[in-house]
């Protein structure tokens, strides 16, 4: 990030992997971690160029993320994500999803 100059805001609704995100990278520079609801942070942030995803859709309603997420990626930008395949979230009890376009 530093080489690059890149901000990078990193958010987790979970107070322990906060925490330890903070136990090992609270001094890098142009890095902002912060302790909450994705979703509500993207109603109030500024646009992104990259969006990177870890693990988040099984925790967080994707009927509530990513219409956030398309709100917030400027244009040409990128959602990359990850996650583990399950057969239903735990939160809404529903199937993975393809976006549209998508296969």
């Amino acid at each position: 990030m530093r080489d690059h100059g890149a901000v990078v805001d990193a958010i987790d609704c979970s107070a322990t992997q906060h925490q330890r995100a903070r136990d090992r990278y609270l001094d890098m520079a142009g890095l902002n971690l912060l302790h909450g609801d994705a979703v509500q942070h993207l109603a109030c942030a500024n646009p992104y160029d990259l969006m990177y995803a870890v693990s988040v859709f099984p925790f967080v309603d994707p009927a509530r993320l990513i219409p956030a997420v398309v709100q917030k990626l400027r244009p040409r930008g990128r959602l990359v994500f990850s996650g583990a395949c399950i057969p239903a979230s735990p939160v809404t009890g529903r199937r993975p999803m393809s976006l549209p376009g998508g296969s």
